[in-house]
């Protein structure tokens, strides 16, 4: 992979790309309008809450100093520290946007976040096979939340997709969540055949491809499955694939509407 693909996943950047393609998906779909200070804001937030959990690995997990995400921090400590400035600054303007709603959503989604990275620790909680949800619900909850949706529709189908693609990432990450002493979703007997993630997701993608009409959902079996099944073990391909259907999903939204 070249440079630039390792910083811009790596950095958090990609994935902060990523959930404002998720949050336009839902403001076009439902015509909830969009809001450039809300880009902004979901943009600066997923930003942080990624290197909140990355700069928990770098400074206090120590027996992964060789891991290549922690030679990345140790390597690029200026630039990322310009970044997180300019976002933080970006943050404290953006905040007075907020209303009562999004304000009371944001308050949720921050919550299951530090519970599931504190508590769910100390009461080994986390051997519940709860982390691909846990991520599906706090995306979902923010992201809609933000937006001003209320629609239950638009929530359970943020969940199960957000859901279906982290489940993909505890396929990969699956030593680094044993080495946590994180049982993944991957023991379970179901998924220990890898076909049948695939399956799942693309028995989703076609009963959501049918009802919507929309043609990404279709093609995006093939990504899936390609993404699964050669680039497992590629950290940066991995991730661009699997990131990168939640921003094919808006991109092909627009060309299809």
């Amino acid at each position: 992979m070249s440079p630039f693909s390792n910083y811009l996943v790596r950095s958090n950047l990609y994935i902060s790309i990523a959930a404002v393609a998720h949050y336009l998906y839902y403001a076009f779909k439902y015509d909830d309008g969009f809001s450039i200070p809300l880009i902004g804001l979901i943009f600066s937030a997923t930003y942080f809450g990624y290197h909140i959990l990355r700069l928990n690995a770098w400074k206090f997990h120590k027996k992964y100093i060789g891991h290549e995400n922690i030679r990345f921090y140790n390597r690029n400590k200026i630039s990322l520290t310009f970044i997180a400035t300019i976002l933080l600054i970006v943050t404290a303007i953006l905040i007075p946007h907020l209303n009562c709603f999004q304000w009371m959503m944001i308050g949720i989604s921050i919550c299951i976040f530090f519970f599931y990275e504190g508590p769910f620790k100390s009461l080994q909680l986390r051997k519940l096979f709860l982390k691909p949800f846990i991520i599906a619900l706090v995306w979902s909850t923010f992201i809609l939340g933000v937006l001003g949706s209320k629609s239950f529709t638009a929530y359970l189908d943020s969940f199960l997709f957000i859901g279906l693609i982290c489940i993909a990432f505890d396929l990969r990450d699956y030593q680094e969540d044993s080495d946590e002493n994180l049982d993944s979703i991957i023991n379970l007997k179901v998924f220990k055949d890898t076909n049948n993630l695939v399956y799942l997701y693309a028995t989703f993608a076609t009963i959501r491809g049918i009802f919507s009409l929309e043609y990404f959902y279709f093609i995006s079996i093939f990504i899936f499955s390609l993404g699964v099944k050669l680039f497992r073990s590629r950290f940066i391909s991995f991730n661009l694939i699997f990131d990168g259907l939640i921003i094919l999903r808006f991109l092909f939204y627009l060309l299809q509407n």
